[in-house]
């Protein structure tokens, strides 16, 4: 395959030779997954140059799939040991990553075999990071269908920015960073690209590259994935976009009392349901499901937020430990200077989306006709690690 050309970044410099790619996949209690996963990575066309997997102290057996691929030095494994969330798993892989591009996929993500070489080409027409569209594998579950549904009207990649499969030049993920003081799986993405936008990388949307995704196909598994997003919302709304507690407790309530009525009425979801079962793969026989898992996925929403919003509360009344006063000279000297080096979160929070309402824009690459994923070749061996060097 001929090379690619090299990129220009937003600061303006040229990446000559071909672009390598590092794909980061964070896992806690991934076992059923993983394997699939990376060996979709490591039967690309255009090989990756490495395949970091960042765990988080997983129980399941996760770091066990990966032994069959033990001897393929492109695995590389980074055992935190502790589960910080997907967040700060990302950052730690972007950091070790040692390509131009780094790919971040889920532990359930099953990528086409052409997935980095198509990649390569959009990097080589000028972007600097990438959505892509996706598509929900296990459709035969009724979950499965319903977030494919949600995914198609409410969530597709121009919308809200990011997606399964969504990559970036090395530099620019490691000049964003994902937020950790979320410390779910929900909103950090969005989060993440918006930094992107407004530091001023080009992003690009390509619907005719498609990767698939499995998601939860119990109910269990749906109701812990939207809770977990609903966790979520209020450190975005008190933590990063600086809003009051009271108006963050204020906003969620009013989104509770929404919800109750909804429920109450029947009518709204079932309009929902009606609206969302007519992109099903099984059409309006999906809508009394699809009307159950509408009020399920806002019960499980709601509960996660005030999770969320009693903890940060609980946290503010519990009084803070008296600090030990030192006043030496030389204690004196180091604290000032922490101070001095300590940027200020609210401004420079405030900078970012004064920044973004500026710079924020996307050029989005001319539809193609999606192709179905090729099936993975057999399995390339790997060489696990307890902790990358």
């Amino acid at each position: 395959m001929e090379a690619a050309p090299g990129i220009a970044s937003a600061s303006g410099s040229l990446a000559s030779g071909p672009l390598s790619f590092s794909v980061v996949i964070p896992t806690y209690n991934e076992a059923a997954d993983i394997a699939d996963t990376v060996r979709c990575v490591l039967a690309q066309t255009l090989p990756a140059r490495e395949v970091i997997v960042v765990d988080g102290g997983s129980t399941d057996g996760t770091l066990a799939r990966l032994r069959p691929w033990r001897g393929d030095r492109r695995l590389r494994v980074v055992s935190e040991g502790l589960r910080r969330g997907v967040a700060a798993a990302r950052n730690t892989g972007a950091r070790a990553a040692r390509g131009d591009i780094v790919v971040f996929l889920n532990a359930d993500v099953l990528l086409p075999r052409d997935f980095l070489a198509r990649l390569a080409g959009v990097y080589a027409a000028g972007a600097d990071a990438v959505s892509v569209d996706g598509r929900v594998e296990n459709l035969d579950c009724a979950t499965g269908r319903y977030l494919q549904a949600l995914h198609e009207r409410d969530y597709p990649p121009a919308r809200v920015g990011w997606s399964e499969g969504f990559s970036c030049r090395r530099e620019a993920a490691l000049a964003a960073l994902f937020p950790e003081e979320i410390l779910g799986a929900g909103g950090e993405d969005v989060e993440f690209l918006r930094r992107l936008v407004a530091a001023g990388y080009r992003w690009r949307v390509d619907y005719g590259i498609v990767v698939r995704h499995r998601v939860p196909a119990a109910v269990p598994g749906f109701i812990a994935q939207f809770r977990g997003r609903g966790r979520a919302v209020p450190h975005i709304e008190h933590g990063i976009r600086g809003l009051p507690l009271a108006l963050v407790v204020a906003r969620r309530a009013a989104a509770l009392a929404v919800s109750a009525v909804r429920a109450l009425l029947i009518v709204p979801n079932a309009i929902e349901a009606f609206a969302l079962a007519r992109r099903s793969p099984r059409g309006l026989r999906d809508v009394s499901a699809f009307w159950a898992l509408r009020h399920i996925q806002f019960a499980a929403h709601r509960l996660g937020e005030w999770e969320t919003l009693i903890r940060i509360c609980g946290a503010g009344a519990r009084p803070r430990p008296r600090r030990r006063t030192d006043r030496s000279p030389h204690a004196s000297a180091s604290a000032n200077a922490r101070a001095s080096a300590a940027p200020s979160s609210s401004h420079e929070t405030a900078r970012l989306h004064s920044a973004a309402a500026r710079v924020r824009r996307y050029v989005r690459v001319k539809r193609q006709a999606a192709q179905p994923p090729d099936a993975p070749d057999a399995a390339i061996a790997e060489r696990p690690r307890s902790k990358a060097a």
